[in-house]
């Protein structure tokens, strides 16, 4: 009798150790015993839920930075401040991959809707509309990042839309009644006014400078000197002036 027990106990064990394998591969990927392990919750990256219907307990595995794993009871407050921080940047992350997608999306291609004798109206700004917004963005980003806009007319699109062109590269379709699309105009313009005030000044300052025209007349070269060996010497003049008045003497 307890041999059969003994083999109907090794064969259960058995089957549960094949059921574990076929879900989660081997059993050693559960946690066993929960750690009280607490560190900082920058580290953690991500966390697995592990169930007591696969494992042998109930644990939540927090994955860090380094690749390690600890098992922390799902109960704990340490755990669960650390899910809610995982689950915060999943989201932020989320949110922000949604909006640069929809500040990408918001033009679509123009429909032309005009027959084909039709002059082609131009922007005002930046040539032939090539496309149309068919809604209005919320996204504001700093006006340092905005080099350019155009006006978008609702003779040709759908909307009337200002579209924002940014040092990045993208386009961004605003309401031209928005305060802050108000305030992005205003500083396009105000660039533009500098710049070309700036290329006045130096064109100014280029074409203000003429020539000199010399006023002084030519100088006068001063006669040479004698040279030394033409010179006669003082004493040999002195001696000849005393001899001629010493023949007259006598």
């Amino acid at each position: 009798m307890s041999s059969n027990l003994v083999i109907v106990t090794l064969l259960s064990f058995i089957t549960w150790m094949s059921l574990t394998h076929a879900n989660n591969g081997r059993v050693s990927n559960c946690c066993l015993l929960l750690s009280n392990t607490k560190t900082y919750l920058e580290n953690i990256v991500n966390y697995t839920i592990q169930s007591d219907s696969v494992c042998p307990i109930k644990a939540v595995v927090f994955h860090t930075k380094r690749g390690k794993r600890i098992c922390s009871d799902p109960e704990s407050e340490w755990a669960k401040k650390a899910i809610a921080k995982v689950d915060a940047a999943r989201q932020a992350l989320q949110m922000k991959g949604n909006n640069e997608e929809g500040s990408t999306t918001d033009i679509t291609p123009a429909m032309p809707t005009t027959s084909k004798n039709a002059p082609t109206t131009r922007a005002k700004n930046n040539g032939p509309a090539s496309s149309c917004c068919v809604g209005w963005s919320t996204t504001k980003p700093q006006l340092e990042n905005i080099v350019n806009y155009t006006i978008q007319s609702d003779s040709i699109c759908t909307i009337k839309a200002i579209v924002f062109h940014t040092i990045y590269g993208k386009n961004i379709c605003s309401d031209p009644k928005n305060g802050w699309a108000k305030k992005a105009i205003a500083k396009v313009d105000a660039a533009r006014q500098a710049l070309q005030m700036k290329g006045n000044n130096e064109e100014g300052s280029t074409t203000d400078i003429t020539p000199a025209v010399p006023t002084t007349s030519k100088k006068t070269k001063a006669p040479a000197r004698k040279a030394r060996s033409e010179r006669k010497p003082r004493k040999k003049r002195l001696l000849r002036k005393n001899m001629r008045k010493r023949k007259c003497c006598c």
